[in-house]
């Protein structure tokens, strides 16, 4: 699929889309180098790289001899290996560094845009609203339905895919756009904004989510407790869930909730479907999501059976088939059974 973008009156670049449906590669350390596996473990990369990351719409990002590019699921060099530095591919494009500037490229390895100095500060800023003991981070910003934050002083908008700013910078805090609407925080509440930069909702809060299944998670109220519910996307309460310490976004029709230090996960109807039980939890991704049982992890499934024993020091979500954890030995991927696909590495 390919996306049709204009800018300023030039001619409109074209980018082309994943089609969904791209395979997933995995790397594994081996011989003093990195190759890939697939979800069963077969090796489809033989190692030859000096770092390698996962893939992400069906590209690898790969390091050799001090500089970066990308190769596709059969190994292939697609886009030359010869950039300073370069991030993963979401939406069609990918952030890469030539001589200390960042530019956008396509899948070809086509420049759609670059970055000046001024942007690519604003560009790495961290634009999550920070809740306590939350620390800050830095990386480029990924796109989300053909938009990305962009920052100008201290307010927030967004750009295209060409790279022209679409929504002026004006906000105090925003998300990526999920379901057609980005949340936003202007005058000190926050609310949710449409493509086109008009509000969706004429509510205010105390705070927003994104929109997930269909469902807004919103704060009420914080005094004296925290007063979560969920929303439609007129505005209209679906649910509260007055009882909880702490509410996330819906995954996978399921929400992770904390009470009394607790995690356990509401379905849609905002009754508990998983009893909080656990230290610290993860969100669902492709049926399993990762639970911490006092310091071990492991997986349960959507009725809180559990399907991979507690005994991993970090677990992280199932993404094509696969999920990357460490052991005492160092780190590995493993498949839905708990198999190991790769012998544990402390280089992975």
């Amino acid at each position: 699929m390919s996306l049709l973008l204009s800018a300023c009156g030039t001619k409109a670049p074209v980018v082309t889309m994943p089609s969904g449906n791209e395979k997933s590669l995995f790397p594994f350390f081996g011989t003093g180098q990195f190759g890939y596996i697939d979800s069963t473990g077969t090796v489809i990369v033989k190692p030859k790289y000096e770092r390698a990351f996962p893939f992400s719409e069906g590209l690898g990002r790969v390091f050799n001899n001090g500089k970066w590019g990308f190769i596709d699921a059969i190994g292939k060099p697609v886009i030359p290996i010869k950039y300073d530095d370069a991030k993963d591919f979401t939406e069609g494009l990918a952030p890469v560094m030539v001589a200390e500037e960042w530019r956008y490229i396509d899948r070809t390895g086509k420049t759609i845009y670059k970055l000046g100095d001024d942007d690519y500060e604003t560009a790495i800023e961290d634009m999550s609203e920070p809740r306590k003991g939350r620390k800050k981070k830095k990386s480029l910003r990924s796109y989300s339905e053909g938009l990305s934050p962009v920052k100008e002083g201290e307010k927030w908008g967004f750009r295209d895919m060409a790279g022209k700013v679409v929504i002026a910078p004006q906000y105090e805090w925003i998300s990526t756009f999920s379901e057609g609407l980005a949340a936003v925080k202007i005058d000190g509440r926050c609310t949710y904004i449409d493509k086109t930069g008009k509000y969706a909702i004429a509510e205010r809060y105390n705070s927003t989510d994104q929109f997930s299944d269909g469902l807004g998670r919103v704060l009420l109220s914080d005094k004296p407790t925290m007063q979560y519910a969920f929303i439609d996307k007129t505005g209209k309460q679906v649910f509260a869930v007055p009882e909880y310490d702490d509410v996330t976004a819906f995954s996978e029709s399921l929400c992770r909730v904390k009470r009394n230090g607790k995690w356990g996960f509401i379905d849609k109807t905002g009754s508990l479907a998983i009893p909080l039980q656990y230290d610290w939890s993860l969100d669902f991704r492709e049926g399993l999501a990762a639970v911490r049982v006092e310091n071990a992890w492991g997986y349960i499934d959507k009725s809180g059976k559990l399907v991979i024993e507690p005994k991993y020091r970090i677990a992280e979500h199932f993404k094509g088939g696969a999920a990357r954890v460490t052991m005492a030995e160092g780190a590995t991927y493993i498949d839905r059974t708990g198999k190991l696909l790769v012998e544990p590495s402390r280089s992975l």
